[in-house]
């Protein structure tokens, strides 16, 4: 897990530039959005445990499947390029 708050911008080449001290283990990652209008970006590792988690749920709970709906419905596998920056996911809105 990650901590803190950070605040970026897509770059002129449409790239998210991840923090330095997160890049190594961020070689392989998961990006999708969050519950509060945010990208969560998760380790490829973490992201297998939450899908997992989330894919438990009941489906027939509606709640429950919106939150499925909202985690993979825009989830990508996202590798970052020789600056440490994640290609623009192009997620919706």
């Amino acid at each position: 897990m990650f901590w803190g708050e950070y605040t970026h911008t897509i770059d002129e080449k449409g790239r998210l530039t991840i923090p330095a001290k997160y890049r190594i283990e961020l070689h392989e990652a998961m990006i999708t959005r969050g519950l509060d209008r945010n990208l969560v970006l998760y380790p490829v590792s973490e992201w297998e445990q939450m899908a997992g988690r989330l894919r438990q749920l009941p489906i027939t709970d509606p709640s429950a499947r919106a939150l499925q709906r909202l985690f993979f419905s825009g989830a990508q596998e996202v590798t970052p390029d020789r600056q440490g920056a994640h290609p623009d996911p192009a997620l919706p809105a």
